[in-house]
């Protein structure tokens, strides 16, 4: 059975379970409507198992009760009354319970949500990461189990539609294909559910130059930089962000000074940096042209803008350096 049908299957069986309640009501009821008149001791024990009371009254007959209860909190009340060892009567009653009087009559196993609960103001606990660290991993290994890829592409779309996904994740699922065309489909479906999109521009390395990273950059572009489940303005919580060490590696990595600078400006969308920061941007730079381009860049990411006059000597020429206290807002 492949992945896909697998998990399909899978999820009817939970649908089942949560409505039929394996030991529970669901079942319980479908065995009640089985009692009969007539029918003795150990029939009953057969078909309802022992009871949870026996009571014996004054008038020698013998009442046996049962309690039944789910997962969705209902409970099923059945009395069962032998006279001279065999029924002679039989009522159930189902009600829904109260959560502090549930009782379940078998494990009950708890559903985790794929989006942990924001904690406004910081960061998840390191127990929640490191459970879906390990969830990614499985999901990861049931992607790269599917023989053909456009199957693997579908279940990896269906799987987005009710998860979040950081970019290191994401670069790993798009790295699964080889053409750009299913990388840049594939990138459709993660593109809106990461959790940490500032970052997301470290993904183009995985397309083509040319018109496939320019779609790649489309995709991207259109959707915010993080979901609104993280987004602090409305009491989610942000990841820390990749280091800046990572983020030059990643610049230096790039062939051409015009990539570099591309890439320096898709991370100045959703980053700010400090002035020692752009220092070290402008160093991989020979010429004063290139260097204004990555200034114009970042002149507004900025954080420790008082230090900003610094940045002048690294421009060679005056008509350079004073283009860059313009940029700067150092003159007028």
């Amino acid at each position: 059975m492949l992945p896909m049908k697998k998990y399909a299957w899978a999820l009817v069986c939970l649908v089942l379970a949560l409505t039929t309640s394996c030991g529970g009501v669901g079942k319980a009821r479908s065995k009640v409507n089985q009692i009969e008149r007539g029918m003795t001791k150990g029939q009953i024990t057969a078909l309802l198992g022992a009871p949870k009371n026996k009571s014996v009254q004054d008038d020698g007959t013998e009442t046996w009760e049962y309690v039944y209860t789910d997962i969705l909190s209902r409970q099923l009340d059945v009395t069962v009354t032998f006279s001279q060892d065999r029924v002679s009567k039989y009522d159930s009653r189902q009600s829904v319970v109260e959560q502090d009087r549930h009782v379940s009559s078998g494990p009950v196993v708890p559903i985790p949500s794929p989006v942990p609960t924001p904690v406004p103001g910081g960061y998840p606990d390191p127990r929640v990461l490191e459970e879906e660290a390990r969830a990614f991993e499985e999901f990861y290994g049931e992607v790269r189990r599917i023989p053909y890829d456009e199957e693997r592409i579908g279940f990896i779309q269906n799987v987005a539609r009710r998860s979040l996904f950081t970019v290191d994740q994401a670069s790993r699922l798009i790295d699964l294909f080889r053409w750009d065309e299913q990388r840049l489909v594939l990138l459709e479906a993660l593109a809106p559910r990461l959790r940490n999109g500032y970052n997301a521009f470290r993904l183009l390395e995985f397309f083509s130059y040319g018109p496939a990273q320019d779609r790649a950059r489309q995709i991207l572009e259109r959707v915010p930089p993080v979901p609104r489940e993280y987004d602090p303005r409305y009491g989610g919580q942000v990841e820390p962000r990749e280091s800046f060490e990572e983020f030059l590696s990643a610049v230096e990595r790039q062939t051409w000074d015009k990539d570099k600078i591309r890439y320096i400006q898709d991370a100045a969308r959703y980053n700010s940096f400090t002035v020692a920061q752009v220092a070290r941007l402008l160093k991989l730079f020979t010429w004063d042209k290139e260097k204004l381009q990555v200034l114009e860049a970042v002149a507004l990411r900025i954080r420790d803008g008082y230090n900003a006059y610094r940045l002048i000597d690294l421009f060679d020429f005056d008509s350079a350096q004073q283009q860059a206290r313009r940029i700067l807002g150092l003159t007028e």
